[in-house]
């Protein structure tokens, strides 16, 4: 059921259950939002500044996919991978940065890309910087970036986009 909270004009709650989808309004307006995990719910926040709580998203064992009102459709996978890191400490254990090899490399780049690497850190890239798998790519307003992957197939990403290097 969605309600909208009276504290915050701008978000609406909705309870998770694992049955279903969740149809999330507007045509792009998913693809667009931030992805964050606030302990076991999950925060959409939109460019315009609406938020969907869903609230105990993380706590189901299959949670339901999240629907864009264009027919995109986001797995639990690609959720989980695409919700912001809660806290530095989630890392502590993932091994030491940079001990991976680079999958690609940054070809490209317009205005402020931020990358966040699989152990936490948050850097901002440049044209010939390395990337590797699990990196999430964040780009700002005005920003792109183009990649080159280690099989030279290539990849861009245009301004006010997130994705996750997988």
């Amino acid at each position: 059921m969605d309600t909208h909270d009276p504290r915050n004009a701008n978000q609406v709650v909705v309870e998770a259950t694992e049955a279903g989808a969740i149809q999330i309004p507007g045509s792009t307006w998913l693809q667009q939002a931030y992805f964050v995990r606030q302990g076991p719910d999950l925060m959409l926040v939109g460019e315009d500044g609406q938020k969907v709580l869903i609230v105990d998203y993380f706590r189901l064992e299959n949670p339901p996919e999240l629907v864009a009102g264009n027919g995109a459709v986001f797995t639990h996978d690609w959720v989980v991978k695409l919700a912001s890191y809660t806290s530095p400490a989630e890392f502590a254990q993932a091994g030491q940065p940079g001990a991976a090899e680079p999958i690609g490399r940054i070809e490209t780049i317009k205005g402020v890309v931020e990358v966040t690497r699989s152990d936490g850190t948050q850097v901002t890239v440049q044209k010939g910087d390395p990337v590797y798998q699990g990196d999430k790519i964040d780009t700002g307003d005005g920003a792109a970036i183009g990649l080159v992957l280690a099989d030279e197939s290539v990849f861009s990403l245009d301004a006010n986009g997130s994705i996750v290097l997988d």
